[in-house]
């Protein structure tokens, strides 16, 4: 038999398990599952891959994993959940699971920390006291998370998320001893339900190299929220290198923050806003032109698209512009605007460029 080093092993199993392609997880944990199998090198390699993700959308056994982590809290943390009745093993691995972890679909998380606590018969108040102890033990054995995400968990499939989300500080993640855990996120992915909340000040002081970010505002309402406008324009200004930017269905009156991206003038190369309420005589996006990095932009499905908002578009100039797309149907058409818009060569590229982006 060849055998592999593990320079050659570790890339190719992270083909096999591309944790964006969510589809693909199941069929990917089953392939390195059988990795595993092979002996202990391809096992070493493919076990980081496997947890890496460990609380995925599509990953199976959410609460076992949290299971598994528990057993690496210490010994006063241990008996402090002994005391209130929970039997732990003292089963010795031989990884360091807790130090793998780089992609945390975080809503996903708490539903399986929800759901590890109600098997334990635990009451709602051990929530929050597992959250912080299990965040502090991510923290401590020196995992450092790239992907951060809270768009998955369904409230129709689970009824309770949202009244158990009200049990739980998820601002912890922002403490001392914490915050380790996300200073070096390269992807943030935050709902609306969440941006409401303190929780995007704590993304905004200890998340400063974000590539790509993505708002989805669904879940809001029309209301302004001025709070909300400053918490979103300093996480946005507040970074060094934003390189893309995504915003789904803002729906108040004042789009203000959306002129902090003229901070990432020197960074930003694609932006895709969908679902906007824009007012017709609202500010423009002028803010836009001094982005002259960048290469892709795309209007789709917002109100009020009128000439007045995209005119500063039509009349700067592009260096690096390739992709623009632009639908609008709750809008009046735009001549001057549509033409632009054509004497881009988008042929076969709005596929590509929307993946990338959402994926």
């Amino acid at each position: 038999m060849v055998h592999f080093p593990s320079e050659i092993l570790h890339p190719i199993f992270k083909e096999l398990y591309d944790f964006r392609l969510q589809y693909l997880l199941k069929e990917g944990c089953k392939n390195l599952r059988s990795c595993c199998l092979v002996n202990r090198l391809w096992c070493e390699n493919a076990i980081p891959i496997m947890w890496s993700n460990a609380f995925g959308l599509y990953t199976e056994n959410k609460v076992k994993a949290i299971d598994i982590l528990v057993r690496f809290l210490d010994n006063e943390q241990r008996q402090y959940l002994t005391n209130y009745g929970v039997n732990l093993s003292n089963t010795k691995y031989l990884f360091d699971y807790p130090s793998m972890l780089r992609f945390m679909e975080f809503d996903v998380f708490l539903q399986s920390i929800f759901d590890w606590c109600n098997q334990k018969k635990l009451e709602t108040r051990f929530y929050n006291i597992m959250l912080k102890e299990l965040l502090k033990l991510l923290a401590n054995h020196g995992s450092k998370l790239e992907y951060f995400s809270m768009r998955n968990v369904s409230f129709e499939q689970f009824k309770k998320y949202e009244e158990n989300l009200n049990q739980v500080n998820i601002s912890l993640l922002g403490e001392e001893e914490i915050k380790s855990l996300i200073v070096d996120v390269k992807d943030v992915r935050l709902p609306g339900y969440i941006l409401e909340q303190n929780f995007t000040k704590v993304i905004s002081e200890n998340c400063r190299d974000l590539e790509k970010l993505i708002t989805d505002f669904t879940r809001l309402d029309s209301r302004e929220n001025p709070e909300l406008l400053e918490n979103l324009y300093a996480l946005i200004s507040g970074q060094r290198k934003l390189q893309k930017y995504v915003s789904f269905n803002y729906r108040a009156p004042s789009y203000s923050y959306l002129a902090s991206l003229s901070t990432q003038s020197e960074s930003l190369i694609k932006v895709f806003i969908q679902g906007h309420y824009f007012k017709s005589d609202g500010p423009n996006l002028e803010f836009l032109t001094k982005c002259k990095k960048l290469n892709s932009l795309t209007i789709q499905d917002c109100e009020n698209v009128t000439l007045n908002l995209v005119e500063p578009l039509m009349m700067s100039d592009w260096p690096n512009l390739e992709y623009v797309y632009s639908s609008n149907p709750y809008s009046h058409p735009i001549q001057e605007f549509n033409e632009w818009v054509r004497s881009f060569k988008n042929k076969g590229r709005r596929k590509t460029e929307h993946m990338e982006l959402i994926a």
